[in-house]
């Protein structure tokens, strides 16, 4: 009797494999044969920016050839649709991805400018460090960044404009970032008819903690016009230009 049991457990167990791959196999096939017949777009930060829409992404696309509209899951290249999107220049990030009910999803978040770069050309410099176009009718208020920019220096700028941002007093202060030929930081002021000589990035904390000192305590906010300019190159010194 055991004996008998044992072959009919083996039997069923057998006989529940196969109908389970056989059924795995067939659902598959008939997924890959299924037809994207809508797909969704969503631009996850659109509330932040509007850099582009989910009709540029759906034309994008179109222009591609990776719309998925049409195609069979098995025609589908999810991955060449994310490779492509992250190239979209207002694009950081694409997720491509099948809903239960075979719709293609598209999620998309763009690409955040820290500063703006004004000169001969005008673009945006994202948070990565990489060039971004100015797009119309979308205004970013951010620091704008003149003269000597380049490959050698964008990642330092970067850097100087998160310390602006996280800083309450100099992200107030600082209008306008100059970068000197000779690789320098020059900074046009809010407050007051003057520019700061920075110097070198490095250990411009310290240059710009001793210039704040300097505003609270050394100088009336009357005198501020009286000075062109203010060299903060120099150790333990705050140089006054009239």
């Amino acid at each position: 009797m055991r004996i008998f049991v044992a072959i009919l457990r083996c039997f069923v167990v057998i006989a529940l494999t196969i109908y389970i791959g056989y059924f795995s196999v067939f659902c598959s096939k008939k997924a890959h044969e299924t037809v994207c017949n809508e797909i969704r777009i969503e631009v996850k930060d659109s509330l932040q920016y509007q850099f582009v829409s989910a009709l540029d992404i759906d034309v994008f696309l179109n222009e591609k050839e990776l719309n998925p509209r049409g195609k069979t899951i098995h025609d589908i290249n999810l991955e060449k649709m994310e490779e492509s999107l992250s190239q979209h220049t207002a694009i950081r990030t694409a997720k491509c991805y099948y809903s239960p009910s075979g719709m293609v999803c598209v999620d998309v978040w763009q690409r955040e400018p820290l500063f703006r770069v004004m000169g001969l050309q005008s673009y945006f410099v994202d948070t990565e460090g990489n060039c971004m176009p100015l797009f119309a009718h979308n205004a970013v208020y951010v620091p704008i960044v003149s003269g000597a920019v380049n490959d050698s220096n964008v990642q330092h700028i970067c850097e100087f404009v998160r310390f602006l941002n996280a800083d309450e007093f100099w992200g107030a202060q600082v209008e306008q970032i100059n970068v000197l030929s000779n690789g320098e930081f020059e900074l046009t002021t809010r407050i007051g008819n003057h520019q700061l000589l920075l110097g070198e990035f490095d250990g411009f904390e310290k240059r710009l903690k001793k210039m704040q000192t300097f505003y609270q305590k050394g100088i009336d906010l009357l005198d501020w016009n009286v000075y062109k300019k203010f060299d903060l190159r120099y150790k333990n010194q705050v140089i006054g230009v009239k």
